[in-house]
C-alpha cells in the first residue's frame, strides 16, 4: 500500500484518499499480484465500512503528519488467497515486521535544526499491550519498539482504545461508550508507578484465557462514547 499512501502524502492539493484501480510500484510498473489485489481489497472494504479511518488520515495528513503504513502483507494475503503458506508465514510475524517497520520511520533522518523524530502508531489494542504477551504468545510490536527506543533513552506512551462496537461488548469499559458524552483517557499508574484502579480492572468483564490483561498494561486508557 505504500505507493497509495505516497501518493496521498505528497498531492499539494491536499486531496481526497483515492484508492486507484492498480498498484504502481517505485519501478512504474503495475504490480498485479493476488496480494496486491487483495491489499485494494482491504482499502475499499474500510472506505464501505469504517470511511472514519480514511477520515483519520486525511485529518492527519492536513495537520502535517505524514502517514506511513506498517503492517506486513499478511492482510493482502487474507482478502485475496488465505490458504496461501504465505498469509500463514506472515501472519506468524506481523508484531516482528510492524516493530520493524515503524522503527525505520522513526530511524530516517531529520534535516540539521529540526526536532527530534516523533510517531503516532495506530495498532490494535493487543499489538501494543506491555506484559510481554501477545496474539498467540508473539511478543507485541510495541514492546519490541520500546525496548529498542530504550537504548537511546527514548520512550513511548500506550492507550487501550475503548470503542462501542459488536465485538467490544464484553469489554470492562464497553458501558462507558454509552455512558460519557465525550471522549475521555485516564492514566493507568498512579504517580508512583504501581497500577491504580482502572490499571487494576481486567481487560475484559468475563475473564477468559485468550485475553488475560489487565488495562495496566496499558498506560492509559480512552473511552469514545457513542456518536
Amino acid at each position: 500500500m505504500k505507493p497509495v499512501f505516497d501518493k496521498f502524502n505528497n498531492d499539494p492539493a491536499k486531496g481526497p484518499f483515492e484508492i486507484p484501480d492498480h498498484i504502481v510500484g517505485p519501478d512504474g510498473k503495475i504490480d498485479d499480484s493476488p496480494v496486491a489485489r487483495g491489499a485494494l481489497e482491504l482499502l475499499h472494504r474500510i472506505k464501505a465500512s469504517s470511511p472514519d479511518i480514511i477520515g483519520m488520515w486525511t485529518a492527519a495528513r492536513d495537520a502535517g503528519i505524514r502517514i506511513n503504513p506498517v503492517d506486513n502483507d499478511a492482510n493482502g494475503w487474507l482478502f485475496s488467497d488465505p490458504h496461501n503458506l504465505e498469509y500463514v508465514r506472515l501472519t506468524a510475524r506481523r508484531n516482528e515486521d510492524m516493530a520493524a517497520n515503524i522503527l525505520s520511520v522513526l530511524n530516517q533522518p531529520v534535516k540539521p535544526g529540526d526536532p527530534p523524530r516523533k510517531g503516532l502508531a495506530w495498532l490494535g489494542n493487543m499489538h501494543i499491550a506491555d506484559d510481554g504477551h501477545g496474539i498467540d504468545a508473539e511478543k507485541p510490536a510495541l514492546q519490541i519498539v520500546k525496548e529498542e527506543l530504550a537504548k537511546s533513552a527514548e520512550k513511548t506512551t500506550t492507550f487501550f482504545t475503548q470503542i462501542n462496537s459488536r465485538q467490544s461488548i464484553a469489554s470492562s469499559l464497553f458501558a462507558l461508550t454509552i455512558s460519557l458524552d465525550r471522549p475521555v483517557a485516564v492514566a493507568t499508574h498512579g504517580k508512583e508507578g504501581s497500577p491504580n484502579i482502572m490499571g487494576q480492572l481486567g481487560m475484559a468483564s468475563i475473564a477468559t484465557p485468550a485475553l488475560p490483561f489487565n488495562l495496566d498494561s496499558w498506560d492509559n486508557v480512552i473511552v469514545f462514547p457513542v456518536r
